[in-house]
């Protein structure tokens, strides 16, 4: 399993973007909020990442800082919320904004990010509501 990512940026089409290390280009999905932390084309860069495989493919998605890999772990634990549904939502803002809102229990806020309908962000509430509270703390 890949877990980290350290090489050259070399290009992006979102939401993807493909990172050079030892003579091998890593193709690699990224939410807006990690997209918008990278540095140009050609630059160092470091991603945490999450490598999902099935039967007939094999995909990796990077954050850029730790915070949103953890939410991101705990997304992909609700029922309906696969890694793509995940990197979506942690597309709508930054991590501790995404947890805020899961936290406070905002339906209303939560379904305004793109790609979350009522009964998601309801999911979402009921099973990390507490776990939200605390990564707010521990962040």
């Amino acid at each position: 399993m890949i877990a980290r990512l350290d090489g050259t940026l070399i290009e992006r089409d979102p939401p993807r973007v493909v990172v050079g290390g030892g003579g091998v280009g890593y193709d690699v999905v990224v939410s807006q909020y990690t997209l918008a932390q990278l540095p140009a084309d050609g630059e160092h860069v470091t991603l945490r990442v999450y490598t999902a495989a099935s039967e007939n493919k094999l995909t990796l998605y990077g954050f850029g800082d730790l915070e949103e890999r953890v939410l991101f772990d705990r997304l992909i634990t609700v029922k309906n919320v696969g890694p793509s549904t995940a990197i979506a939502i942690l597309s709508g803002s930054s991590p501790r904004d995404i947890a805020g809102l899961i936290a406070r229990e905002d339906i209303a806020g939560l379904t305004r990010i793109k790609g979350v309908g009522k009964k998601t962000a309801e999911l979402l509430v009921v099973e990390l509501h507490e776990k939200c509270e605390e990564l707010l703390l521990g962040w």
